[in-house]
């Protein structure tokens, strides 16, 4: 039985590559000390099972190995499922206030002659726009009353970026004449 040959590999990171065929991918990490072997090769016209072999190696490649915590504020740290919640309910707060800041700093950018500006501020405004349902979706999705939680959940981090926001100088300093 003939083995399947790796037809692309990247560079990942230094040190780190990755090779990929139709059914299969490895990674390959180059030790410090070691002259890598390999070198960047892609197909000049792409193969659908290839790049979904690279693109599960790359996954793959993010998953670091963890070793256990070892005290109590990496246990803390360790994801969890009510870690992921809290971050939902975080991230709600935030992405609920950000596209009406920015479309209000976008409005002064303006009237103070700054269209590049203005213009950035109004796109961040329009691609951050619903991200807010999306956590609520995310929540629902986990069994929550999404409304009354976040309601009820209010992350002080979250909620001290929220209410700076407004009260910051973009926002309350006298537009220049």
């Amino acid at each position: 039985m003939q083995s399947e040959s790796f037809v692309e590999a990247l560079q990942l990171a230094p040190g780190v590559y990755l090779q990929a065929a139709p059914n299969k991918f490895r990674l390959h990490r180059v030790a410090p000390w070691e002259t890598p072997s390999l070198t960047e090769t892609l197909l000049e016209k792409g193969d659908e099972a290839v790049t979904r072999q690279l693109m599960a190696g790359a996954l793959y490649a993010g998953f670091q190995p963890r070793t256990a915590p070892t005290n109590s504020a990496e246990k803390a740290m360790e994801p969890s499922v009510l870690r992921h919640i809290h971050s939902l309910a975080a991230s709600y707060q935030t992405t609920h206030a950000t596209p009406p800041t920015m479309r209000r700093v976008s409005e002064r950018l303006a009237a103070t002659g700054q269209p590049a500006a203005a213009a950035h501020c109004a796109q961040v405004a329009k691609e951050e726009s619903g991200h807010d349902i999306l956590a609520l979706m995310d929540l629902t999705a986990l069994g929550l009353p999404a409304d009354v939680f976040v309601e009820r959940l209010r992350p002080q981090t979250s909620l001290e970026l929220v209410n700076f926001l407004p009260a910051s100088p973009i926002l309350t300093a006298p537009l220049p004449r």
